[in-house]
């Protein structure tokens, strides 16, 4: 694997131009099957995703209902843009992650 590692690296300007970056962002499109069986098809259309590559931190935006996901070593939240939304969405989460795939 360290061989794999050392391609790709090279193949992209080696270490010191990859040290170079702090964050990516890339806008996504996530869909499949596990969405629609869970009753959430589109839920990760039109997505954006936010690494934070000094930090262990994935923020996944969802701009088309208004949340983000945040994903650290510590912790996993759902966050609102609608302060007042907040902990109907969280409830809401953990019932969805929850839910058995039929």
């Amino acid at each position: 694997m360290d061989n794999l590692l050392k391609i790709a690296t090279d193949a992209h300007g080696g270490l010191n131009a990859w040290n170079q970056f702090e964050s990516l962002r890339a806008s996504v499109s996530i869909g499949g099957a596990l969405w629609d069986q869970k009753q959430l098809p589109g839920l990760f259309n039109n997505s954006r995703v936010d690494l934070k590559l000094r930090q262990q931190q994935v923020i996944t935006h969802l701009p088309d209902i208004g949340e983000r996901i945040v994903f650290t070593p510590d912790q996993v939240s759902l966050e609102s843009d609608r302060l007042w939304d907040t902990a109907r969405y969280a409830h809401r989460a953990a019932i969805i992650l929850r839910r058995p795939v039929r």
